[in-house]
């Protein structure tokens, strides 16, 4: 299924992030075998250790929520962060990455499907937030755009309607402050045409491209 996900994230001018988590070093080289060369892994400890064991010309994305604890072994080791969720954990990364002379490419997650047990700022309250946000004196991240997950469901037009608002979101914010976003990441295996078809730039896919 990679070629036929990878040609759909084409038509759609997104980028396709390739999800390795629990896959065999000769699953996700078959894959860069095929040539791509972004994935995602959800843990701190996973990314460090493929990262050291596969080619180095992959990049790659820390695409799970990430722990005050963690920020230290990460920063500098990856090209994008998706999952900053509150102010403070994007303090730590910026005073982490100060420390180790680095820049970090960061998202911000926002809990688009409003359910208690997932991360992310509120979308509600995300524009009170983002204010904030550029009041800090942040000198060693940079905030590239957002990221979302739907619920899971096999409501189709719920899941669509996470989508829009975050692209609303997105696109809003992009007006008023001169296209300071330049990513949205949104679609999993199970919902990502429907992502591509609201305007995600990236998409986060596992089980789909390891399907014959």
């Amino acid at each position: 299924m990679y070629s036929t996900v990878l040609q759909e994230c084409n038509q759609s001018h997104a980028t396709l992030v390739a999800v390795s988590k629990y896959r065999t070093m000769g699953e996700v080289m078959k894959l860069y075998d095929q040539g791509q060369r972004i994935f995602g892994e959800n843990r701190v400890q996973d990314l460090i250790l493929k990262k050291k064991a596969f080619p180095k010309d992959i990049e790659w994305h820390l695409i799970g929520s990430l722990q005050k604890n963690k920020v230290k072994m990460i920063v500098g080791e990856v090209a994008l962060m998706h999952g900053i969720d509150d102010i403070e954990l994007l303090q730590k990364v910026d005073e982490a990455s100060h420390q180790k002379g680095c820049i970090q490419n960061v998202l911000l997650q926002i809990n688009i499907s409003e359910e208690p047990q997932k991360h992310g700022f509120s979308l509600e309250n995300f524009l009170e937030n983002w204010e904030k946000i550029k009041g800090l004196d942040l000198r060693h991240v940079r905030i590239k755009g957002l990221m979302g997950m739907a619920v899971l469901t096999e409501d189709e037009s719920l899941i669509k309607s996470q989508f829009v608002a975050l692209k609303s979101l997105y696109d809003g914010i992009n007006a008023k402050d001169g296209h300071c976003f330049e990513i949205l990441s949104m679609g999993m295996s199970a919902d990502y045409p429907i992502a591509l078809a609201c305007g995600a730039t990236h998409v986060r896919i596992g089980s789909k491209l390891f399907e014959e």
